[in-house]
């Protein structure tokens, strides 16, 4: 498996965790925090853009 379709499907399988939970910031911000300057972070906001706001916002 190329390191590309590893990548979009990791994205994938991070939308779905996070999708069902977009309207609670506080706890998205939690997640977000906590991951911070790791390679899971990057994964997160390139699976959901939109959670970039919320974490600028809070910081």
């Amino acid at each position: 498996m190329t390191r590309q379709k590893y990548m979009g499907i990791k994205i994938i399988m991070v939308r779905h965790l996070i999708e069902p939970h977009i309207n609670n910031k506080k706890l998205l911000y939690k997640v977000l925090e906590s991951t911070k300057d790791t390679e899971i972070h990057n994964l997160i906001l390139t699976a959901c853009p939109k959670l970039e706001e919320i974490f600028k916002k809070e910081t």
